[in-house]
Parts: structure tokens; C-alpha cells; sequence
């Protein structure tokens, strides 16, 4: 008799239990993250490539500015894509700041 008692408390406990289940699934803000991380590195490939534009326009005047930005591009965004999302975000903030 004890035992089908505590069945019965038990069967009506069952939708409590539905509540306490997790959701496993992608956290809702992955996809947003995954588009600003994408366009980051959009932005130092656009950044690479204008300096690989100005080195090719060998302007005298600016030659000695040239230099100095491009090794600064180079250390921040060379072979950037193999990094993480916190890798990227800091050779970029490094680069703004430069």
C-alpha cells in the first residue's frame, strides 16, 4: 500500500519534473556573434588589402609612412583567420589603437 502511495505522489510530480528538463540547443546570441566575428575579419582582410594597394602605388611622398603602417598590418593581421574570436578582437582593438 506504501508503495503504489508514493507512485501515485509520484505520477503527479511527473509535469513538475518537464519544467526542471534543459533545453539543449545554441545559445541564441551564437549566430550574432559568428556574424560580427565574420565581419571583423572582412575588415582586416579590407585593411590588408588597401595596404597591399598603397605599397603597389609606390607614392614617394608617402613611402616612408607606408613602411612603418605596413609593418604594423603585418603584425596585427597576419594569418588572423587562424586565431579565435578573442585573438581577433584583440589584434584588431591593438591596431585601432596604434
Amino acid at each position: 500500500m506504501h508503495l503504489k502511495n508514493v507512485m501515485e505522489m509520484l505520477l503527479q510530480l511527473q509535469p513538475e519534473l518537464v519544467k526542471l528538463e534543459d533545453k539543449f540547443g545554441p545559445h541564441p546570441l551564437t549566430k550574432e556573434i559568428k556574424s560580427i566575428h565574420n565581419r571583423r575579419l572582412d575588415l582586416a582582410g579590407l585593411i590588408s588589402s588597401q595596404m597591399k594597394l598603397l605599397e603597389r602605388a609606390n607614392n614617394e611622398h608617402q613611402q616612408e609612412a607606408v613602411k612603418l603602417a605596413k609593418g604594423l598590418v603585418k603584425l596585427c593581421f597576419l594569418k588572423i583567420r587562424k586565431g579565435d574570436k578573442d585573438e581577433v578582437g584583440g589584434r584588431l582593438d591593438f591596431f585601432s589603437k596604434s
